[in-house]
């Protein structure tokens, strides 16, 4: 195990860079159950804005639907076909299984821990289970097409049991879709220096892993899956240098976020792929998107 400098509160384990010290399994219970998906409390915006049936939910969920989820499906119809069965784990409300099934063909489940996010996800009509991946085959069986988990594998303290179990949750063939935020970048710390502040992107306790393309992939590659894709979101930072700084005033976030949605929105979906795969080859954009496909041996 290689440790790095104090100051940083991360260290590397098995090529992964993770918190340190760990938050224990009751401490994330804890977080999770009353601090995470609380509406104010500042912890995942992009959760809060989802919630509920406003207009701006309703325009977040557009954005989704017109650009990741949209690319995504372009993905999945050139490596599995324009069927299949698909969960996703950690699914929120349970808005990338409403864009699936509104795809004839897709069969798409789900599970989540909040209570709250399955709440509002069965009230949508969506078959969503309370639980982790570990619950998937008692819940809903194996054999899957596509397991996809978007901004999950960050969150967890045995990522590695976690690709193990998606692994055995795919049949041969079938493909995992991970998105991770894209952290210790050169971007990010370039920026660091130039505006002088703390390493915002590090956030304690619920970000317990830390990924880019390169570890992702390598990871992934490591638990029996090949990787076929890599996309990198737009870079939030280049707003940091151009004087939008939401790391010191929150404020400039929503407005940084809704010039992305414009941005990403005004491309077509090839065009948008084409440049981020170009953003994923030089290793920046805000998330780091990997497909990749289970082989059909072990996978160790």
């Amino acid at each position: 195990m290689e440790s790095n400098a104090p100051s940083t509160g991360t260290r590397i384990e098995n090529g992964v860079r993770r918190l340190d010290p760990l938050p224990t399994a009751e401490e994330l219970d804890a977080f999770y159950s009353k601090v995470y998906h609380a509406t104010n409390s500042g912890k995942a915006p992009d959760i809060a804005r989802l919630r509920g049936e406003s207009d701006a939910a309703q325009k977040e969920r557009n954005w989704r639907f017109e650009t990741t989820y949209t690319d995504v499906l372009a993905y999945l119809s050139e490596t599995v076909g324009l069927t299949g069965r698909l969960i996703d784990v950690g699914c929120g409300s349970g808005e990338f299984i409403s864009f699936m099934l509104n795809h004839p063909g897709w069969d798409a489940v789900g599970v989540e821990l909040s209570p709250d996010a399955v709440a509002l996800a069965v009230a949508r009509g969506l078959n969503v289970k309370r639980g982790k991946i570990a619950d998937v085959g008692s819940k809903f069986g194996g054999g899957f097409d596509v397991l996809t988990m978007f901004n999950v594998l960050e969150h967890v303290l045995d990522p590695w049991e976690v690709l193990r179990t998606a692994y055995s949750l795919l049949r041969p063939g079938g493909v995992i879709v991970v998105q991770v935020p894209n952290d210790f970048s050169r971007l990010q710390q370039a920026i660091q220096e130039h505006i002088g502040t703390d390493r915002w992107w590090v956030a304690i306790p619920d970000h317990i892993n830390y990924f880019n393309f390169d570890s992702l992939e390598t990871m992934l590659s490591s638990h029996g899956f090949q990787p076929l894709v890599r996309y990198g979101s737009f870079p939030m930072e280049f707003f940091l240098l151009g004087g939008f700084d939401y790391v010191t005033d929150p404020r400039m976030g929503a407005v940084a976020h809704q010039a992305r949605c414009a941005f990403e929105v005004s491309l077509v979906s090839s065009q948008r792929r084409a440049l981020f795969e170009d953003f994923a080859r030089g290793g920046i954009g805000r998330n780091a998107l990997v497909i990749a496909q289970r082989n059909a041996g072990s996978s160790g």
